[in-house]
């Protein structure tokens, strides 16, 4: 039982932000439409702006 209690800490990333954060390795800010474009949302491409910027 012990072992399925979840660790303090930061929650797991979701797979939705995983990728936001491959796509942001690959993009720096002044391609944020590119990112959009990929990532195909208006707040997970400023949530990867945030995440770049690191803020």
């Amino acid at each position: 039982m012990e072992a399925n209690k979840q660790k303090g800490g930061r929650p797991k990333k979701s797979e939705q932000q995983k990728r936001a954060h491959r796509v942001m390795l690959y993009f720096n800010d002044k391609e944020l439409s590119q990112v959009k474009a990929l990532a195909g949302d208006e707040a997970l491409a400023s949530w990867i702006r945030r995440k770049a910027l690191g803020k």
